[in-house]
């Protein structure tokens, strides 16, 4: 009998898949340290960043919520034929994952041709139309400057509308913005977060708090740093965004360890 050979890329993705799948599955003291996306410089708020600038970067900042939103809209990123007449009928979440595969910054090759004015548009018309997904990527584009002139303003009321809609992403990206803005209005938005199991709201939730004034309560980071450790939400960031919540998970376990003392078990009581 003839031996196929794997397509390489495919074999990647189903071992990914599997390490997500498998570490979902571990104690918080077993997950795995997942390997970073190629290209992608992922800059972690617990002080080990491999990034300069004061604006730590996620999985969903690179990949952002067009790519696998809660939303699906009947199409998936790179479905092109599919979302085109999906978006023709004025769904809105499909006009967003159409703009994304225009959108210069994610482009990822083939046959359909980076266009910054098309993305930028579907953007703005998913938006108007309701579509989270599209106002997320259009409260992106204003953050990065990378489809149209630079505006944290902007991108701030656009994050502040989808945070409302109780996208957990959209709320950590808002917290990102307000800290050298208002550290209280930071907190609320990473708070929003953290009750929705995210993460990276818990995490950079519990370092600003006990990185702040002296007399700041702890019991709210514990709590915090417990939920990123041993309940975090594992849907809807795409399989990098899984590989990077994992990792999230872990810092939280340690940074819980270590202000717990050598005694501390190997993770905390759910």
């Amino acid at each position: 009998m003839p031996t196929r050979k794997l397509n390489p890329v495919l074999g990647l993705m189903a071992c990914a898949y599997l390490l997500v799948a498998c570490g979902g599955g571990l104690p918080a003291s077993k997950l795995a340290e997942p390997s970073r996306p190629s290209g992608a410089a992922l800059c972690l708020p617990t002080g080990d960043s491999a990034c300069s600038g004061s604006a730590p970067k996620s999985g969903a900042d690179l990949v952002g919520l067009g790519a696998e939103s809660a939303v699906d809209g009947g199409c998936r990123v790179g479905q092109f034929e599919r979302c085109e007449q999906l978006c023709a009928t004025h769904n809105w979440d499909a006009c967003s994952k159409l703009g994304f595969m225009y959108d210069p910054t994610f482009h990822q090759g083939g046959d359909i041709r980076p266009d910054s004015g098309k993305a930028l548009s579907l953007y703005t018309r998913s938006c108007e139309g309701g579509s989270s997904a599209g106002c997320f990527n259009l409260a992106n584009a204003y953050e990065r400057g990378s489809l149209l002139p630079k505006s944290l303003p902007m991108a701030r009321d656009l994050f502040s509308k989808v945070c409302e809609r109780g996208e957990s992403e959209a709320c950590v990206r808002l917290g990102k913005i307000e800290l050298g803005i208002d550290r209280t209005r930071a907190l609320t938005a990473f708070r929003k977060a953290c009750l929705a199991n995210d993460a990276e709201g818990c995490l950079i939730l519990a370092t600003t708090l006990l990185d702040g004034p002296p007399d700041t309560d702890h019991a709210e980071a514990l709590s915090a740093l417990i939920t990123a450790c041993t309940r975090p939400r594992t849907t809807g960031r795409g399989i990098f965004g899984q590989a990077y919540i994992s990792e999230l998970s872990e810092k939280a376990c340690q940074r819980w360890r270590t202000l717990q003392g050598a005694q501390a078990p190997a993770s905390p009581p759910l």
